[in-house]
């Protein structure tokens, strides 16, 4: 009889902890002004969107920008771009509408954890969601996360690596555009000349 590795046990149940969704009762009980928010057609005036400023996390770059909602909304409405100094190609997409949830109501990871989806009859292997992938909620209020045909295949999901491919599919998905229908660009660190910011400073301890 196989004998089970207490320690490794307890690793796959923190894991599976970790990749539970968030839940907010608004979404399930407003759950048509939340369909309403995901697909309604929704407007930026920023064409280029410029990442370079350090935000609440010091490894992360973001941008926020407002965008237009076709309904009339009580408060603005952000889509915001987070890019990792190290690594650009570990990047979210955010839309947020904190009048209704504090978290994002819709959003993209490039890399991170597996999801496990909440839905009931479905098997663990199905729930199991790998990034990439996109975020959204159900009618219980649940985050659920989700692949697209295209992240599905491997020919254009290798292609959607590239930052600006992947936030085209994201405004497609979210229904987001510039006013003359096209989609906004991503600058990552514009004013640094592509150069990666590091933490660590290379005369560190040397004296001049």
């Amino acid at each position: 009889m196989k004998k089970i590795n207490k320690n490794q046990l307890s690793l796959e149940i923190t894991q599976l902890f970790s990749m539970a969704e968030q839940y907010f009762s608004e979404v399930g009980e407003k759950f048509e002004f939340y369909e309403r928010l995901v697909s309604g057609k929704k407007n930026t005036l920023c064409d280029a969107i410029n990442v370079n400023s350090v935000g609440n996390n010091n490894k992360i770059l973001e941008s926020n920008v407002e965008v237009s909602h076709c309904d009339p909304l009580e408060d603005s409405m952000y889509l915001t771009v987070e890019v990792n100094k190290k690594n650009q190609g570990n990047f979210k997409f955010k839309l947020k509408y904190n009048k209704f949830i504090p978290a994002p109501f819709f959003r993209f990871d490039s890399v991170g954890k597996t999801h496990r989806n909440k839905i009931d009859g479905v098997s663990l292997k199905e729930l199991q969601i790998t990034p990439p992938h996109f975020h959204k909620f159900n009618k219980e209020g649940f985050e659920i996360a989700y692949k697209t045909e295209q992240l599905k295949n491997d020919e254009t999901a290798e292609a959607l690596r590239d930052i600006n491919f992947c936030f085209a599919h994201f405004c497609h998905e979210s229904n987001t555009r510039l006013n003359d229908e096209g989609f906004p660009s991503v600058n990552v660190m514009p004013d640094t000349l592509g150069f990666q910011i590091l933490d660590d400073d290379p005369n560190q301890n040397i004296d001049f």
